[in-house]
């Protein structure tokens, strides 16, 4: 397997799974590092074991959604690691030659940035789902509040948009709390 940075293609005729790109290797996108599973300590499928890396990397490395946009056709994916979202253009054209893409096929090589700050001091955003729908783009940012000092009023999900045709302007669309509490403030008076 390739890894955080494998995206596969599935020929349902067949069926068939292969690598279609490791947007690590063959895109140089920076997606962040895990150890593989011999690395992390892991054992059989069914063994009990404690994944603690990858625990302590969800939502901060590899890839979160996936979203395919019919019109451009570009594969549009969100980095956990940078908290970017990165397109593959003309996906078409390699799923159906066989070949893969390169950097020069990214929308843009250093991703897009969409400029989100928390609004409460003691968390960090973070991009995971995206979803094409008439022409826009709608990514969910989600204020977890990872810090000690984290209150359950820091822990919230924001989803915006951008017009795909003139991209770069995010506005607000939906706003709502997390209502649960975690371990890091549970143990708090």
């Amino acid at each position: 397997p390739a890894g955080i940075g494998g995206i596969y293609k599935t020929q349902v005729a067949s069926p068939t799974t292969a690598l279609f790109v490791d947007v690590a290797d063959d895109l140089a996108v920076n997606l962040g590092t895990i150890a593989d599973n011999t690395g992390r300590g892991l054992g059989a499928p069914e063994a009990y074991t404690f994944d603690g890396e990858a625990y302590g990397k969800a939502y901060k490395a590899g890839m979160g959604d996936l979203e395919y946009d019919e019109n451009s056709r570009t594969l549009w994916f969100t980095n956990l690691h940078e908290s970017r979202i990165y397109g593959i253009q003309n996906v078409i054209q390699y799923v159906n030659n066989g070949t893969k893409p390169s950097p020069a096929d990214l929308v843009d090589a250093a991703g897009w940035d969409v400029g989100y700050t928390c609004t409460t001091p003691n968390t960090t955003p973070r991009y995971f789902a995206i979803e094409i729908h008439k022409g826009d783009m709608y990514v969910s940012v989600t204020c977890l509040g990872e810090v000690a000092e984290a209150t359950q009023a820091d822990q919230y999900v924001q989803i915006l948009k951008t017009d795909l045709s003139n991209p770069g302007i995010w506005t607000e669309v939906l706003n709502f709390p997390l209502n649960y509490i975690r371990k890091a403030h549970a143990d708090r008076p």
